[in-house]
């Protein structure tokens, strides 16, 4: 199946659609919204996809899990709709609200960049103050054969790096995200343009 057939499903009322990918189930956007919010919590992941021209929300889900089970234990009382070679369809009872999907969606955005944020301040913080990186021990700590004081700093000068890079692709990543908003804005009011003057004419 293709990444939009898949958000397609997934927009569906009253059907919860788990994708089997791999070794896992793959749970898309609105539903990703009502397993989060009714189910479990789950790291959601957010990336953008080109050839949708959109953000996409997922969460993953190992096939060991009995999903059935999980459902039952949050007292839902759920039962499989469809099931096939791609995926497993639950009938449930959620209606699609548009406007409490975006605001799920930017509060997802802003929870994981504050982590995100909060790991990276972190990290910084005790590299400053220890002069090591935490969780790695200090040159002076480690007498192993073959891992010497200039290898250590080689290392540590590499993750801090790293994590400056990080944080320079993540103010791109916003500002490329804050131009598609006003590239579609400018789009659509051309769109509306084009069809009164044809209106018109």
């Amino acid at each position: 199946m293709t990444i939009f057939e898949k958000i397609e499903l997934s927009a569906q009322n009253h059907r919860l659609y788990l994708f089997k990918e791999g070794l896992s189930f793959k749970i898309y956007n609105e539903n990703a919204m009502w397993f989060d919010t009714h189910i479990k919590t789950y790291r959601i992941n957010n990336v953008y996809v080109k050839a949708l021209k959109q953000q996409v929300f997922s969460l993953k889900l190992s096939q060991n899990i009995r999903v059935a089970k999980l459902l039952q234990h949050q007292n839902k009382a759920f039962i499989i709709f469809e099931e096939t070679p791609s995926f497993i369809c639950y009938k449930i009872s959620n209606i699609i609200d548009a406007p409490l999907y975006i605001k799920w969606c930017n509060v997802i955005q802003n929870r994981y960049k504050t982590e995100d944020s909060i790991i990276t301040q972190g990290f910084k913080s005790d590299a400053k103050e220890n002069e090591h990186l935490p969780l790695v021990f200090s040159a002076k700590r480690i007498r192993k054969p073959g891992t010497t004081k200039t290898n250590l700093a080689n290392i540590e000068e590499l993750l801090l790096y790293t994590i400056e890079q990080q944080k320079t692709i993540d103010t791109l990543q916003s500002r490329h995200k804050n131009l598609k908003t006003h590239l579609l804005g400018v789009e659509t009011a051309l769109k509306m343009y084009k069809n009164k003057l044809k209106c018109n004419s």
